[in-house]
């Protein structure tokens, strides 16, 4: 498989993946307060949104400016950042909770695979340097990761907040 048409396979795995959130996690979220910070439906879908738009916009980068450029980078850790998503908050949270977090199961059928598969592929074919990529995935995974917050109290200043219930 071409290294452009798995970048297009991850985007759309990581889209139905935010889908199922979207659909299901603020209200498993309101059930498992004690272990997960209950989301209102409307600033969680904003973030998933922006979050997607984001992907959207990192993988048109890495597409148009092609190997070793910043978006190729950005485009890689947010694919490492998909990686790590599947075992931190899904898999944690779905042990911890005893319960079936939205978004398990398509983090590890699709956003797992893909996004292992590209990043090994990226660096195979040189569209990003490993030595790089130490850095900089983990850098883009943690800036996503305190986006999240962000993007939750930016919605809370132009939308109500309504639970999803």
């Amino acid at each position: 498989m071409s290294l452009g048409l798995l970048a297009s396979a991850f985007v759309v795995g990581v889209l139905i993946h935010n889908i199922e959130e979207v659909a299901y996690l603020p209200r498993w979220s309101s059930r498992h307060n004690k272990w997960y910070q209950t989301v209102s439906g409307r600033h969680f879908h904003f973030a998933v949104g922006f979050l997607s738009l984001l992907l959207l916009v990192f993988a048109g980068g890495a597409y148009w400016q092609g190997p070793g450029s910043l978006w190729a980078y950005l485009f890689s850790g947010y694919a490492f950042a998909m990686v790590a998503n599947v075992f931190v908050p899904h898999i944690v949270a779905s042990i911890s909770t005893r319960s079936y977090m939205p978004g398990t199961a398509t983090a590890v059928l699709l956003n797992l695979p893909l996004g292992i598969w590209f990043l090994v592929l990226g660096i195979r074919t040189g569209f990003v340097r490993l030595s790089t990529l130490y850095w900089a995935a983990p850098l883009v995974a943690v800036g996503l990761a305190v986006s999240i917050p962000l993007l939750f109290r930016i919605a809370g200043c132009f939308l109500p907040n309504v639970s999803s219930e």
